[in-house]
């Protein structure tokens, strides 16, 4: 992640938060929750085993391509298995995506698309065009581009329209890559073509609507450093526009999101209830205590027990919300024996499972991983509704007993 994009992130209103590549962190996605958007950019090639690589390239050839692009040919698998766990999240949820270089690669690659490993040996073989394009050039690096042919009614056309000369839809782009997008996954409408028929950039028209939240997009050269050299100034007006409507998009969900979670307000009680609320609460607080410290811990009288009990006693049919409120001030430990079978069960069926997944592969861990997060997403916007009739529903208890 380069500065270039962290800038034109900020600059347009997002906070960005950096995923490390580190060991395992593609299981851990969860402590980065919630995530309103993600932007994914460059890096070295992709894994081709996590495509279907149907390459002519002979083994001769792959040792060309590994001398002359020794930094990008280096395979990172933890790199792979994190970006790609981001993308599908993404793709899941609707979650607003843009991908820039390797980041357009790894969104065609999560949705089964496929690429060219290498672009001069693949696509300079087969091109009927007669146009060959430099998609690399080490001597020229940040000042090299080619010419790429935007297709009309899409995104790139709407933010590059205004630069069009002599009444051709083209613009220069940069370029940095030596692989590409080879077959675009179905869901995908290209954006724009290099003069040798090279997909230079992609999104899904059905999850696009940077107003409503929704942002799906790919670009192979980056509009972030289309600059001149030691410059700020940007080579079209339109350079900037992918990352303020992606962070449009960011905003727009991330406040659909809040709206879909919004806490209903806490029921108000006259003062004498609140008194006795207040006796409850602290009724359970010693309980918990006692619970997770021992008698050791207790000071008080029994009668400080006494409050929480006759509720309990009082309310055996509680609704779910008063449950869950009840657990969390201490009131398992009318429970604890039950509790603690629970959590042995809970111990052995661990062991089970770590002694199954041991011998699973990475690949199959990560499937496991994105199916159960499904799950788990689905699981908590039901509660959320069942919770939210529930408390709709709830009553005060009959607290004149105390």
């Amino acid at each position: 992640m380069r500065e270039y994009h962290l800038d034109l992130i900020v600059s347009y209103g997002a906070v960005p938060v950096i995923v490390p590549r580190v060991t395992g962190v593609h299981m851990l996605l969860d402590s980065f929750e919630p995530i309103h958007g993600v932007l994914l950019c460059e890096g070295e090639d992709i894994d081709p085993s996590l495509y279907e690589a149907e390459t002519t390239i002979s083994p001769e050839e792959l040792e060309e391509i590994k001398l002359l692009h020794a930094s990008d040919t280096t395979i990172d698998k933890e790199k792979d298995i994190i970006e790609l766990s981001l993308a599908k999240l993404c793709l899941e949820r609707n979650i607003p995506y843009l991908g820039i270089c390797r980041g357009s690669q790894v969104l065609n690659v999560a949705c089964g698309g496929t690429l060219y490993q290498d672009i001069g040996k693949e696509l300079g073989k087969s091109t009927q065009h007669g146009k060959t394009v430099v998609h690399i050039d080490y001597d020229n690096y940040d000042s090299h581009r080619h010419v790429v042919k935007i297709v009309e009614n899409t995104p790139l056309h709407q933010w590059f329209m205004d630069s069009f000369e002599d009444g051709k839809m083209e613009i220069k782009v940069n370029s940095y890559h030596h692989q590409g997008v080879k077959r675009l996954a179905q869901r995908f409408k290209p954006m724009a073509f290099a003069l040798d028929r090279l997909i230079e950039g992609f999104y899904d028209p059905d999850s696009y609507n940077p107003e409503e939240g929704k942002f799906i997009m790919g670009l192979q050269f980056h509009p972030e450093r289309m600059r001149g050299h030691e410059s700020s100034e940007f080579d079209y007006p339109g350079c900037t526009a992918a990352y303020k409507e992606f962070v449009k998009a960011v905003v727009a969900y991330q406040k659909k999101l809040n709206s879909t979670y919004e806490v209903p307000n806490s029921l108000k009680l006259n003062e004498e209830l609140e008194i006795r609320r207040k006796v409850i609460v602290n009724s359970f607080s010693v309980a918990r205590n006692i619970y997770a410290f021992g008698d050791k811990f207790h000071q008080s009288k029994e009668s400080d027990l006494k409050p929480g009990a006759e509720f309990l006693e009082s309310n055996t049919a509680l609704s779910m919300q008063q449950q869950k409120r009840l657990k969390q001030m201490g009131a398992t430990v009318r429970n604890a024996s039950s509790y603690m079978e629970r959590m042995k069960q809970n111990e052995e069926k661990e062991k089970l499972a770590r002694a199954v997944m041991g011998k699973m592969t990475v690949e199959q861990l990560s499937d496991l991983a994105f199916f159960y997060h499904m799950m788990g997403t689905i699981c908590s916007e039901v509660l959320e509704m069942k919770l939210q009739d529930a408390v709709s529903n709830i009553d005060l208890p009959d607290l004149d007993a105390f």
